[in-house]
C-alpha cells in the first residue's frame, strides 16, 4: 500500500508557466543530521541544502504547490509537507510505519510558518488513521468534513487536491465527485487533478456486465469470482501489505453477521504473489468467508477489465453478472434494502 500511496504524489501532472520558489527549515528531533534525502520529482529543484547538526535549510523552485517527503541519514521520509511559496518550518522525528512498526522512517511531527501547511498537516494526521485497526466510519465522516471545510478556507490551494487523492481508498465515487465539484475548474486538472478523475472514470463500470472469472482458492480449487447462485456477490479486492485492507478484513467479522448470506456471497480476491504472505493474513485477520488469489496481480486480465490500480477496491455484481455498486457505502446500501 505504501508504494500505491506514493504512486498518487508522483503522477504527472499540469505545469505552470513559472516556477514557485520554496523554502523549508527545520530540525530533526533524533540526533545530527548528516544526510538530507529528499523524496525527488521532475515537478520540483533544490537548489541548496544547509545542514548545521540537528538543524537545516531546503530551499528550491516547484512548478506547482505540492508535497515533498524529507527523511535524514538513513532513514526515509514517510509524509511529505505541503509546499508553496511561503517558508515553512517543520520538527521532525522517526517513527514507526503505519503498517509495519519495525520499520522507522522520519515524519513530520509539527509545523508552523504557512496556514495552508499546518491545516494540511493536521488533516493528513487523520487520514493516516485509515491504517489502524480502530479506524471507523465515523471517522471517514469527519476527515471527508473536514478537507471540505478546508477546501472552503483555502478555494484556490492546490493541497485539497492532495487531500482528496488520498481518501480515495475509503470514500465513495459520489463523496469523490462532491468534492471534485468544488474545486475551481481551473485547478482540477492540475497538480492530482487528472490522476483522481482517472480513477473516478475506473468506476463507472456500473451497470456492465463482466465474465465471472474463476481463481484458485486457500486449497487450490478454482472458483468463480461470483456466485451466482445467489442474489449478489461483494468482492472484496485486497492484499496482504495493503494496511486499510486489513483493517477492512478485521471489521468485516462483524459486519457479515448483519448480511443474509443465503441471499449475499463474500469474496475475497487477493493479490498477493507469495501464498504464505496471503495464508499468514487471512488467518490473522480471521478471515471465514471465501478467499481466491490472483497470482498475476495487477497485470491479469481481470484487473484490467475493471480498470483500478489501488486497493482496497470493493465491487457488488448480481447474479446476472451485472456490477450493481463500487465501493463499501454503495454496496451496502443496496444490501440493506433486501427483501
Amino acid at each position: 500500500m505504501k508504494k500505491l500511496f506514493y504512486l498518487f504524489l508522483l503522477l504527472s501532472h499540469t505545469i505552470f508557466s513559472q516556477q514557485i520558489p520554496f523554502k523549508i527549515t527545520g530540525t530533526y528531533e533524533d540526533g545530527l543530521i548528516k544526510k538530507v534525502n529528499v523524496h525527488r520529482n521532475p515537478t520540483f529543484t533544490i537548489d541548496t541544502i544547509i545542514i548545521n547538526k540537528d538543524k537545516f535549510v531546503l530551499t528550491g523552485k516547484l512548478d506547482y504547490p505540492r508535497h515533498i517527503n524529507i527523511g535524514f541519514n538513513d532513514f526515509e521520509g514517510a509524509r511529505g509537507v505541503y509546499t508553496d511559496g511561503n517558508t515553512i518550518n517543520v520538527k521532525y522525528k522517526n517513527t514507526p510505519n503505519l503498517i509495519d512498526s519495525k520499520v522507522i522512517e522520519v515524519s513530520p511531527i509539527s509545523i508552523s510558518g504557512n496556514p495552508i501547511t499546518i491545516d494540511d498537516h493536521k488533516i493528513w494526521g487523520l487520514i493516516s488513521q485509515k491504517f489502524s485497526d480502530n479506524f471507523s466510519f465515523k471517522d471517514k465522516a469527519k476527515i471527508m468534513n473536514l478537507i471540505e471545510k478546508h477546501r472552503e478556507k483555502y478555494p484556490n490551494s492546490l493541497s485539497s487536491l492532495a487531500l482528496i487523492s488520498n481518501i480515495l481508498d475509503i470514500a465513495s465515487t459520489d463523496e469523490i465527485n462532491a468534492l471534485m465539484e468544488k474545486i475551481p475548474i481551473e485547478n482540477q486538472d492540475k497538480y492530482l487533478g487528472p490522476s483522481i478523475k482517472q480513477s473516478l472514470k475506473k468506476r463507472s463500470l456500473i451497470g456492465k456486465a463482466i465474465k465471472n472469472y474463476s481463481f484458485p482458492d486457500i486449497n487450490g480449487v478454482e472458483k468463480p469470482i461470483i456466485d451466482t447462485t445467489k442474489q449478489y456477490t461483494f468482492i472484496m479486492f485486497w492484499d496482504a501489505a495493503c494496511g486499510p485492507c486489513r483493517i477492512f478484513n478485521r471489521k468485516m467479522n462483524d459486519i457479515i453477521k448483519t448480511i443474509d448470506l443465503d441471499k449475499v456471497a463474500i469474496i475475497g480476491v487477493s493479490l498477493d504473489s507469495n501464498k504464505l504472505t496471503w495464508k499468514k493474513a487471512i488467518k490473522e485477520d480471521k478471515v471465514t468467508w471465501t478467499q481466491l488469489n490472483i497470482k498475476e496481480g495487477f497485470d491479469s486480465e481481470i484487473i484490467k477489465t475493471l480498470n483500478f490500480n489501488a486497493l482496497p477496491y470493493d465491487l457488488l455484481v448480481d447474479k446476472n453478472l451485472v456490477i450493481r455498486a463500487n465501493g463499501y457505502d454503495k454496496s451496502f446500501e443496496i444490501l440493506s434494502k433486501i427483501n
